[in-house]
């Protein structure tokens, strides 16, 4: 026995040097990313490319001679250390790690160092650069004198490849809007920061070439001229500014962007250079055409033209000819009356356009002359002897720039509100008497019918009757308003250029003040309901005739001498609530009235070009930006234009169909207020946002009206067909199934989500853009890769558990008010989760028997956290004993539940207090007896209970029990019968909830 075991060992021994001796030298090698194609990258000391180690393993060498073999192969080459090569010799000692250096590499890469095939030697000398291809990198380690291997083969294996170059995002072979000042933004995507040989510094050079003539091929520019922008940045986008060449509008362009590595290495196919795009910078705005012009009388003049598609606002400017200086009228309609002008003379006539920022040019200039004056013999005291004015038909429509006749004057209209069959607004009175000479006018609810003649309301002069002018306006405005060609408003003398002192001070606000002619006394009344009776003789404290009231909101009445009541008035503006009202209402009308003209163009436009060809460049944009919101039947257009010319002189209809919308009434009294004391056009007080914004309220008014009834199979929703009765969220997601036929051009639908509560109905989240056909189903935008409903409010917060409605609304009109809708209630169960791996269990302690609380607190403190204080505003208490020691429900009680979710959604333990028993131990609340700590949730059978940690007992398994539920009753108390059936039982029910602070060290 003894001998056999001697044998064994031998043979052991002799085994183990022989693998020792064999391959007595471990290598190790790793290549460090960025992957390089250039060789001399690999031994270059900076880079640390290539992190080779040695390791002598025979402890019975100490000294170690050797040197290296290198094999580099792939891609068809095969790179290998030149046989006889011998460098100074690597010395290895034995257990001690070698790193190979940068020196050492450097002497074993150079090309006259290797032998080389599969590729020219001179060029791989020359560029050291390796073809792209699949590599294995591999090192020997030799016996310096035998040049026998002596270590295993060390490989690793690399992909090197050239980075392709960017990808180029905006702006991508579309025409782009012209901004004032000029600014395109361009941007592309680095495509070499995710491959191996990333990690290197690029720079980009941005080229921006001008494709002219138009119609050249834009890579065919780029190729063969010369750049008319180049920039070199670092960013992958760049900003193109005011600073920068100027672009043309209606001119095309090409862009490239090159990226280039900053230590001069070729890292990128095709040199770095992207593809080449090209953009339309916008459209040239065209002069107008047709310009034409006619005086419509000595001293004004009606110009008129034809404007471009894209044309947004024009500038009419005039001067005498042989003046230098150009006066400038703006507008945003095709016509323009130019007032004050010399008699007999010849003026010179043109317009330019606008096309948003871009200013246009004119190529036409017209001259006219005003006519001369005709010699009016006028005898200053001869009565009127004007007809009486038969005709009572009232016109269907006045515009700026018209004239009337008024008691034998003529009025020319300047500025036209309409209100019914009356206007307000603005005009110049003709003083024959004075070369025709004109008196400006304020037209008070004028009447006038079909032979622009005054028949109702007045037109008075605002002329100062102290000033130098000799004409006796009172004799003017009395003729304009005198039987037969006018009426006198009410109260139409009751104005007042500074209010007089204030006589009597009402609290409250007035809301009716009344005058009693047979008592001679005034009664206020306030908001509230609250009267007051006052003297006036008595109350005109400055006997100056009138009774002045002023209320604590600064609205002012004034009572006069014979009991006539005006106001209420603005101290600062001498204007009442009932002029305000007056002012919203005439721009309402003027603003839709402007809307149904440009309606009203539009489609005059199209039909007239409808089916008709060839058509030149702007008719076809024209046509192509016809509004989407309108047919494009010509029988359906004609129906539009009946509704136009209907709402034209009903407007007052169509504001009340636009108040009715609670979409967009909101919107729609915002733009009115901030048009308030502005002059029409209105549409020049709006932005191009607004003035879309407004077209496309006042659009689905215009349409036809469709029948939903009996159609209802246009819009199928199917939401809970496979689901389960109650639903958890977070983990899971609501997959609503709907189907919306397109068969009405319902091509305005949205998705929403709201929350019902006791009190309102909130918005939780909407989607819109929805997809039409059978059986689509609901994609959440939040989240592309799953399809339903995440849970999510509209911030990308998880909703609370509770009840809520799901709808779906299908319209041909973005009011949303003409087509389908359906909906469904859902209700959303908190998601199971569990935190009881996170909470170490703490139970009862014999030498502090009533230290629940204290229990409940360590338990916390294990996880991180620690309760706040006993009067911490945070504290939801959800149930307290009454006078009776009854348990009543608190009308926060919800809010507890709330608090607890949201905790647990965030893996926070909280602290409850609960009561089981009459009477209380001391606590705060008068109420709570015991403490437990939450520490889970789960929903079953449409009920949420809440799993906690009780320190009633020193059992961990009880303590701990997934029995330990508190569960949610219909009265959103939380209870549970504690070790129900054993002699501890006891029926908790949670009386407050205490937030968790996390413990800062």
């Amino acid at each position: 026995m003894c001998l056999l075991s001697i044998t064994i060992t031998l043979l052991l021994s002799v085994s183990a040097q022989a693998q020792n001796a064999s391959n007595p030298v471990q290598v190790t090698s790793n290549l460090m990313t960025p992957y390089s194609l250039y060789l001399s990258d690999y031994s270059d000391a900076s880079q640390k490319k290539w992190n080779i180690q040695l390791l002598l393993k025979d402890f019975t060498k100490t000294d170690y001679q050797a040197k290296l073999r290198i094999t580099i192969e792939g891609a068809g080459i095969r790179l290998r250390t030149r046989q006889g090569f011998s460098p100074g010799p690597i010395r290895l000692n034995p257990g001690i790690p070698y790193q190979v250096d940068a020196t050492d590499l450097t002497q074993y890469l150079r090309i006259q160092n290797m032998e080389v095939s599969g590729i020219n030697r001179n060029k791989l000398a020359s560029t050291q650069k390796l073809p792209e291809g699949f590599y294995h990198f591999k090192i020997e380690v030799l016996d310096y004198n035998r040049n026998n291997r002596v270590s295993n083969i060390g490989t690793s294996i690399a992909w090197l490849v050239l980075n392709d170059p960017p990808l180029l995002n905006l702006p991508f072979q579309e025409k782009i809007r012209i901004q004032d000042p000029q600014q395109v933004q361009f941007q592309w995507t680095p495509r070499h920061t995710s491959s191996p040989n990333s990690a290197f510094e690029t720079e980009y050079i941005f080229k921006l070439w001008e494709i002219w003539p138009e119609g050249r091929d834009a890579n065919e520019v780029a190729r063969t001229t010369r750049p008319l922008f180049e920039r070199r940045i670092m960013t992958t986008s760049y900003f193109y500014g005011l600073n920068d060449a100027m672009l043309i509008p209606g001119r095309s362009y090409a862009w490239q962007v090159q990226a280039i590595n900053l230590n001069g290495r070729d890292l990128f196919k095709n040199q770095g250079k992207s593809e080449v795009r090209w953009f339309k910078y916008g459209d040239e705005c065209l002069p107008i055409t047709n310009l034409g012009a006619e005086a419509l009388g000595t001293d004004r003049i009606r110009i008129t033209w034809e404007g471009g598609w894209n044309h947004n606002r024009y500038v009419a400017q005039i001067r005498e000819k042989g003046e230098e200086k150009w006066i400038n009228y703006g507008t945003n309609i095709e016509t323009k009356v130019v007032y004050d002008l010399q008699v007999n003379t010849e003026y010179q006539i043109r317009v330019l356009p606008s096309c948003g920022a871009l200013e246009g040019t004119t190529e036409n200039t017209l001259t006219l002359s005003t006519p001369e004056q005709d010699v009016q013999d006028l005898d200053c005291g001869a009565e009127s002897d004007l007809p009486l004015i038969e005709n009572r038909e009232p016109i269907a429509e006045l515009n700026a720039g018209d004239q009337i006749t008024a008691a034998g004057f003529t009025v020319i209209l300047t500025e036209v509100i309409k209100t019914g069959e009356t206007y307000t607004g603005m005009g110049l009175i003709e003083v024959p008497l004075f070369n025709s000479a004109r008196v400006e006018a304020v037209l008070n609810d004028i009447k006038v019918n079909t032979d622009k003649q005054l028949i109702g309301g007045n037109v008075e002069s605002t002329l100062n009757p102290n000033g130098p002018f000799i004409l006796d306006t009172d004799e003017v405005i009395e003729e304009l308003s005198e039987e037969g060609t006018g009426e006198q408003t009410e109260n139409a003398d009751n104005s007042f250029e500074e209010l007089p002192d204030t006589d009597i001070d009402i609290e409250g606000e007035i809301a009716d003040v009344e005058y009693d002619e047979e008592e001679g006394t005034i009664t206020v009344t306030d908001t509230e309901g609250n009267t007051t009776e006052i003297d006036p003789e008595t109350a005109d404290e400055n006997q100056d005739g009138e009774t002045v009231l002023e209320d604590e909101e600064g609205n002012v009445y004034v009572v006069d001498e014979d009991g006539e009541l005006s106001g209420p008035y603005n101290p600062d503006g001498d204007v009442g609530e009932g002029e305000n009202a007056q002012d919203s209402q005439n721009v309402q009308e003027e603003l839709i009235r402007e809307v149904l003209v440009f309606y009203k163009q539009q489609i005059n436009a199209w039909i007239e070009n409808y089916e008709k060809g060839p058509l030149d460049k702007v008719i076809i944009k024209q046509m192509s930006d016809f509004p989407d919101c309108l047919p494009d039947d010509v029988d359906e257009l004609q129906d539009v234009l009946e509704k136009i010319k209907y709402y034209e002189s009903n407007k007052d209809e169509l504001i009340s169909l636009i108040e009715e919308n609670e979409s967009i009434i909101d919107r729609f009294e915002f733009l009115v207020d901030k048009l308030n004391g502005e002059q029409p056009p209105y549409v020049e007080g709006l932005t191009d946002n607004e003035w879309s914004e407004l077209l496309g309220m006042v659009c689905p008014y215009l349409l036809p009206e469709i029948d939903i009834e009996g159609l209802s199979e246009d819009l199928e929703f199917v939401a809970f067909e496979s689901l389960p009765n109650s639903y958890q969220l977070k983990e899971n997601r609501y997959n609503f199934t709907y189907t919306i036929l397109d068969t009405l051009s319902l091509s305005y639908n949205k998705f929403e989500i709201f929350q019902l509560t006791e009190d309102d109905t909130v918005l939780v989240n909407n989607y819109s853009d929805l997809d039409t056909g059978k059986e689509n189903s609901f994609i959440d935008t939040q989240d592309q890769d799953s399809i339903g409903w995440s849970g999510k409010d509209i911030n990308g917060d998880y909703i609370k558990a509770g009840d809520y409605l799901v709808n779906i609304v299908a319209s041909i009109d973005s009011s949303y008010s003409n087509g389908f809708q359906d909906s469904s209630e859902i209700r959303i169960f908190p998601f199971d989760m569990s935190i009881t791996d996170d909470v170490e269990f703490e139970g009862f302690d014999s030498s502090d028997p009533a230290g629940c609380f204290r229990r409940a607190a360590d338990m916390l403190e294990n996880a991180g956290y620690e309760t706040v204080a006993p009067n911490h505003e945070d504290i939801v208490q959800m149930t307290r004993n009454n006078e009776d020691d009854i348990l009543e429900i608190q009308d926060n009680i919800v809010d507890g539940i709330h608090l607890i979710n949201e905790y647990l959604d965030d893996d926070i333990p909280i602290m409850d207090g609960v009561d089981y028993r009459a009477g209380h131990p001391g606590n705060l609340d008068e109420t709570t007896d015991h403490w437990l700590v939450i520490v889970g949730r789960t929903t079953t059978n449409n009920q949420t209970c809440y799993r906690y940690y009780d320190a009633q007992t020193a059992h961990e398994t009880i303590g701990t029990s997934s029995e330990n539920q508190l569960c949610e009753q219909d009265d959103y108390t939380l209870t549970d019968t504690y070790r129900e059936g054993s002699v501890y039982e006891r029926t908790y029910t949670v009386t407050m909830v205490r937030p968790s602070e996390e413990i800062n060290d």
